[in-house]
């Protein structure tokens, strides 16, 4: 009987020829026909001359031919998460005065798979402070632990992208159309290189040529990149946070997940209109937002924190705050630790690199006083008759519910608007610090002419423990009205007035305070005499 070996070599030949479409009657007809009856008992091939094991056999060579095409270039890689589907559900924002804000971001996860697995949230923030950052489930608060988390922030960009390409082959295509092919080095800055020797680009790339020589190409004499073995990297186009996280079974599914962060780059200031009208005054509080953060928010609700803040305290990210419903003005005020903050009532939408404006509140001021104020001291010298000082002009009004405010102000810049012919046109700018409610508000709104004042007379005595003196001052005012002035004396420390033209009040350890009423065209003589003992 013939060995398998000597009679199917040929008959194999005659198998290649085209054959008819697989699995047709055809086929095995024309299969059977090259082999005998006698010889397909003896052979192990012919046990799969069947139409059933023309099939497998069909499968074994597809495989085969499919192995041998793979080459390693393209590398299978089965995921190990799939990446679930999210949805932005509500954000809000907490901005302090030094510069940075807290951001408390909900989004939902329709698919959150059970076990360890990756959670990436997108459209963060760039300038986190990795530190601060906090998740958890609104939906699963036990069901969800965080493993390890990650805020990744190298962006994409032709600069990162060859630099994550180290020692890997490039081919570049030059302007001039010559190419170059070489293994990336590196990338240099061209403020980092000696001037005059390259043409002006943004960076430079070294790379080293066939024959090992280090080449210098200015990115400016580039037009395309090409990487022989493919970019392997994952590079992220926009400032990602990632999760490592553990999911219960029983949490698996649907979860609201809320996280937070601090971040650099949010601002904000208050900016205020001191409105004069004919019969009323008003302030109208102005807020000012920029958003520098590298991050836009839509429809976030937004809580602005006054006074100076070095730090949020690290339960500022778990502390829960609330808006009250029902009709608001469009900022409400209540303190906050040692703090006062204020909540917009409407949502509001800014952009990255966005500054926003919006009214705060506006108050109608009942009683405010226009004082001249005078900064003397009893060791200035005599003054010339021709000499006429300046005085500054301050506007005083008191911050409380009965003459029309009653809320915390936050510091800001005040600009001033009198009437002139019928238009409110700005006459001066001034700063307003935190004022409580119930005090005192003073905007300074710089030097006037219309009162001056002169030394006309001056004398001090010293002694081992004590100096004493007198002094004599006019005050003129030169305006067409009565004025308020206040005529503020610093003598130092431990003193006492021992004689005085007008009644005064001690203002404070130093300075003696003389409240005068001068009226149109007049001046005042004020005369007195201190001593000091230490």
């Amino acid at each position: 009987m013939k060995e398998h070996s000597e009679y199917t070599s040929e008959q194999l030949r005659e198998t290649r020829k085209p054959l008819p479409l697989l699995g047709s009657d055809t086929l095995y007809a024309e299969s059977c026909k090259r082999i005998t009856r006698a010889e397909r008992g003896n052979s192990f091939l012919v046990q799969f001359m069947t139409r059933e094991g023309i099939f497998v056999v069909a499968g074994i060579l597809l495989f085969f031919i499919l192995l041998n095409l793979y080459d390693g270039q393209f590398p299978i890689v089965a995921p190990v998460y799939a990446e679930p589907e999210v949805e932005r559900k509500g954000v809000s924002l907490t901005v302090y005065n030094g510069g940075f804000g807290m951001v408390r971001d909900r989004r939902l996860v329709r698919n959150l798979a059970a076990g360890e697995g990756e959670l990436r949230f997108v459209d963060v923030a760039a300038k986190i402070e990795p530190h601060t950052v906090r998740l958890r489930s609104l939906t699963n608060p036990d069901g969800v632990r965080v493993l390890a988390q990650d805020f990744l922030f190298d962006l994409v960009s032709v600069q990162r992208l060859l630099e994550k390409q180290s020692n890997e082959t490039v081919e570049m295509l030059l302007e001039d159309g010559k190419v170059v092919k070489g293994r990336l080095q590196t990338t240099l800055s061209n403020r980092d290189m000696a001037r005059g020797w390259m043409r002006m680009g943004d960076f430079s790339v070294i790379i080293k040529d066939e024959k090992e020589e280090m080449k210098t190409i200015p990115m400016s004499e580039v037009a395309t990149i090409r990487f022989e073995g493919g970019i392997g990297t994952r590079l992220v186009t926009r400032p990602t946070l990632k999760w490592l996280i553990d999911v219960a079974q029983n949490a698996a599914g649907i979860n609201e997940i809320e996280f937070a962060y601090v971040t650099r780059g949010l601002r904000w200031l208050c900016d205020y209109d001191l409105v004069f009208g004919k019969e009323s005054v008003e302030l109208v509080a102005w807020l000012t937002l920029t958003n520098n953060c590298g991050a836009g928010f839509e429809n976030a609700n937004l809580k602005l924190v006054a006074g100076d803040v070095h730090r949020p305290e690290k339960d500022f990210i778990n502390k829960e705050t609330s808006r009250k419903a029902g009709p608001a003005p469009e900022v409400k005020e209540r303190e906050f630790f040692e703090y006062h903050m204020y909540e917009v009532a409407r949502p509001i939408t800014v952009r990255s690199g966005e500054t926003k404006q919006m009214k705060m509140f506006e108050a109608g001021i009942k009683e405010i006083k226009k004082v001249y104020r005078i900064n003397g001291s009893p060791f200035m010298g005599m003054d010339r008759e021709i000499v006429r000082r300046k005085s500054q002009v301050i506007l005083m009004f008191n911050n409380s519910k009965e003459n029309g405010l009653g809320i915390a102000l936050p510091a800001g810049r005040v600009r001033l608007f009198v009437p002139i012919e019928g238009e409110s046109l700005f006459a001066r700018s001034s700063v307003i610090q935190h004022t409580p409610k119930d005090e005192m508000v003073e905007l300074p709104f710089g030097e006037s002419e219309a009162v001056v004042w002169r030394i006309v007379e001056g004398k001090i005595q010293s002694g081992q423990r004590f100096s004493r003196g007198m002094q004599e001052l006019i005050v003129r005012n030169l305006s067409d009205e009565a004025v308020d002035v206040q005529l503020w004396v610093r003598i130092g420390d431990d003193w006492k007035i021992t004689e005085s033209s007008h009644k005064f009040l001690k203002k404070d350890a130093q300075t003696a305070q003389f409240d005068l009423v001068i009226e149109a065209a007049k001046e005042v003589k004020v005369k007195y005499s201190w001593e000091r003992v230490w």
